[in-house]
């Protein structure tokens, strides 16, 4: 859990504790594995979380290697993953982190411009929601929503096999 004085991840926090440091000049991000980001390199960083039928990861993510920073931290799935439910688990992941910068999330179903479309692993109440809104407004934070496999496609594209493939 971030270690800025504030209390275990479970419990709610305001924004100002996610947005500020402990200490004028430090511009650090301590995760349970003591993994340290410097600020100026979290400019290319973003929160990734997974949203899942059984399970909510998240990790902190190099955009500009396609490569993971520390440790995931999971908390399984609540039941019924309703839209409140679920968003709360994320903000839970988010305030872990102690994270205050973008967040990319997955999401099991199909996702157009950030409108859940199908949650047929989920609840029946993301369906027709605007999905980054409803996280972002959780989380406090810019939200960017994409569909699990579409975004493990891009990720391919990019950084994979598929790099020489010229897409």
């Amino acid at each position: 859990r971030a270690s800025f004085g504030a209390g275990p991840c479970h419990e709610p926090r305001s924004v100002n504790s996610r947005t500020h440091y402990p200490l004028p000049g430090v511009h650090l991000i301590m995760t349970d594995t003591n993994d340290r980001v410097d600020e100026q390199a979290k400019q290319e960083l973003v929160l990734g979380v997974d949203i899942g039928g059984s399970g909510v990861k998240g990790a902190v993510v190099d955009v500009a290697k396609g490569e993971r920073i520390g440790s995931r931290y999971r908390i399984d799935t609540p039941q019924p993953p309703t839209t409140e439910a679920l968003s709360a688990t994320v903000d839970e992941v988010v305030d872990h982190f102690g994270w205050t910068g973008p967040v990319g999330c997955t999401f099991p179903g199909v996702v157009r411009d950030n409108i859940v479309r199908t949650a047929i692993n989920l609840h029946p109440s993301w369906v027709g929601v605007d999905a980054s809104a409803v996280i972002g407004t959780a989380t406090k934070s810019a939200v960017t929503m994409l569909n699990d496999a579409d975004a493990a496609g891009l990720a391919e594209m990019r950084f994979g096999a598929a790099q020489s493939a010229g897409f």
